[in-house]
């Protein structure tokens, strides 16, 4: 347990140097935090609790907004960020949730998918354009794929950071492969197991687990 939270520690606080890093060089703004449902959505909490509580964490709820991405469909995520929030004794001004069209839902067919990834991609470029966002930090689930296009498209200077999810031990997920073949992932590209950050030879970073 305690080399587990330690772990935890060591991933959180590597994420909150880059994260300061970036506010170093900003006075304030919005940063998105894409909340995929199911155990994405409990790992990227996990982490969070770690990166809002530490010392640059502090620095970065006083600073910034953050606003919480999730799915429509995903009413348990949206209530996993309040409860954060809640936690953390945040003001009801200083986070928002906004609710997106899922790309493709588990189990949706590939041909009525193409259909939903045209209207995610429509809806979250309105959503990336109204905030333009400094910071933005996502791990793995597909909901991110369009945040995180439009971020670097339409965003001068947008930093986007991105966790592997920890049930990826010796590869990639569709996602992360995508991210990291396209270099979208401008701010950092972590993965919870040595041995893929071997595997990968120097394209990632590895700073421990979440669990």
């Amino acid at each position: 347990m305690i080399f587990a939270a330690a772990l935890a520690a060591a991933l959180a606080a590597a994420l909150a140097v880059c994260l300061g890093l970036a506010l170093g060089r900003r006075s304030g703004g919005t940063c998105l935090f894409v909340l995929g449902s199911g155990g994405h959505t409990a790992e990227m909490v996990q982490l969070l609790k770690g990166m809002l509580s530490s010392g640059d964490g502090e620095r970065l709820r006083r600073g910034f907004r953050r606003v919480y991405v999730v799915a429509k469909t995903d009413a348990l995520s949206a209530r996993k960020a309040v409860a954060l929030e809640e936690s953390l004794g945040s003001s009801d001004s200083s986070y928002r949730i906004e609710r997106i069209d899922r790309a493709r839902e588990v189990g949706q067919s590939y041909i009525t998918s193409l259909v939903s990834t045209l209207r995610s991609f429509v809806t979250t470029a309105s959503l990336v354009w109204r905030y333009r966002p400094g910071m933005v930090v996502v791990n793995g689930p597909g909901t991110c794929l369009p945040i995180v296009v439009w971020a670097r498209v339409l965003v001068r200077g947008c930093r986007v950071y991105y966790v592997e999810s920890i049930a990826r031990v010796d590869h990639l997920s569709l996602t992360g492969r995508m991210l990291l073949t396209l270099g979208l992932a401008n701010g950092g590209f972590f993965v919870q197991w040595k041995e893929l950050a071997d595997k990968l030879k120097g394209r990632v970073r590895h700073a421990g687990r979440v669990y």
